[in-house]
């Protein structure tokens, strides 16, 4: 019975490594692919396709769907936009259908997995050092920074 007990609080250890390993390999994918993304990259245009809450592992985020075409091929990706940020009622309202500039790394762009994000807000034009287009200037209302 002991040894059995012993061998659950190992099995339980190796699960927590095993937890945490998983949890530093995607922080580090997520983070090269935000750097193969800032450099090297084009723009395109895409489409909200979709806006949903982020759930249980984003809460207090919120998900836009979108597609974009990269020769001939359409993709179809996601980002993430904070709740303090925007109203999730005003996103489906009014951005769901629209298109917006979607830049992209064109090695690593397959329709399954782009390297993609879409610029809707001018935080993220900023990050990218892109700037802010006057045609996107109707979005500042729905628009709430920190």
């Amino acid at each position: 019975m002991i040894q059995n007990k012993r061998f659950y609080v190992h099995l339980r250890k190796i699960g927590y490594y095993i937890f945490v390993l998983f949890i530093i390999l995607g922080s580090i994918l997520a983070l090269l692919n935000r750097y193969l993304l800032k450099t090297n990259n084009e723009v395109t245009q895409g489409q909200v396709v979709e806006i949903s809450s982020g759930g249980r592992y984003h809460p207090g985020q919120i998900w836009v769907d979108y597609t974009f075409i990269v020769n001939g091929i359409q993709c179809k990706s996601s980002t993430l936009i904070e709740t303090i940020q925007v109203n999730q009622k005003d996103l489906e309202k009014y951005f769901v259908g629209k298109k917006f500039p979607v830049i992209y790394n064109p090695q690593f762009s397959t329709s399954y997995n782009p390297i993609s994000d879409m610029l809707i807000f001018p935080d993220t034009f900023a990050e990218f050092k892109k700037e802010f287009p006057d045609s996107l200037k109707w979005v500042l209302q729905y628009y709430h920074p920190e």
